[in-house]
């Protein structure tokens, strides 16, 4: 038993992302060399038996090789079709610069809100919409918005929070409220009152983050895994068709 076997055994059952943390936990490791100890054993039993020489076995066996055969082929078939290290190099630079729109991290802004809901039918939408007006002026005096979005917002999911609803990403919330958050640009203003489909919105601003290019550095690795597993789909696909048709 060797560290080539373990290392077969570990392509085969550990995904791609976790193997370099897989080999770091040597408690991990010293199980599934023990798992394929005791498996190469137990083989080695059946064989003693004469388990191998059954009709049933040598069917089971031709099965198991043949798709090993083929898994092994397709692997030697991707390998052959995949590029260079620098040739997936230019082709992330390429793709990195073709897609500019595609590589960039849109403006975000961190608000916090506080919601009066107004009932289905709107019939209480004048006297909501009188209620968070007032709230407002109390705020533009110098109250405190977390404070005030604890004790009057109806959001359940972060009242508690104080209305902190983390970054929202620009064209991402329903319109009204979208429009109205990135409008503000000072760090602690508040917004009109903003209807929406939930009732009337106070929203203010914590911080804002301009739109940006995201740097080539942090999105190559996943433009080559994307160029890789495509490569590796179709070559599949193109070795299996060409069998079929011959078949």
């Amino acid at each position: 038993f060797t560290s080539a076997d373990l290392d077969l055994a570990v392509r085969e059952m550990v995904p791609p992302e976790r193997r370099a943390e897989f080999w770091k936990q040597p408690e991990a490791v010293s199980r599934l060399a023990r798992s394929l100890y005791t498996q190469r054993a137990l083989a080695r039993t059946a064989e003693a038996e004469g388990v191998d020489k059954t009709a049933q076995a040598e069917r089971y066996l031709r099965y198991t090789r043949e798709r090993a055969l083929t898994e092994l082929l397709m692997q030697q078939r991707v390998a052959q079709a995949t590029p260079t290290e620098q040739a997936q190099q230019a082709y992330v630079r390429s793709e990195y610069q073709a897609h500019p729109d595609k590589y960039n991290q849109p403006e975000q802004a961190h608000v916090r809100h506080i919601l009066l809901r107004v009932a289905k039918d709107g019939s209480d939408a004048a006297a909501v919409k009188t209620r968070i007006e007032a709230l407002r002026s109390e705020l533009l005096k110098g109250g405190d918005f977390v404070e005030a979005a604890k004790k009057h917002s109806q959001d359940d999911g972060n009242a508690s929070t104080g209305g902190d609803m983390g970054f929202i990403t620009k064209g991402r919330m329903m319109e009204p409220f979208d429009a109205a958050a990135f409008s503000l640009k000072k760090v602690g203003q508040i917004s009109e009152p903003v209807r929406t489909s939930f009732g009337y919105h106070l929203i203010q601003l914590v911080e804002h983050k301009a739109s940006r290019p995201i740097p080539m550095a942090d999105v190559q690795a996943d433009i080559r895994a994307q160029l890789l597993d495509k490569l590796n789909a179709e070559t599949r696909g193109r070795v299996w068709e060409t069998a079929d048709t011959d078949a």
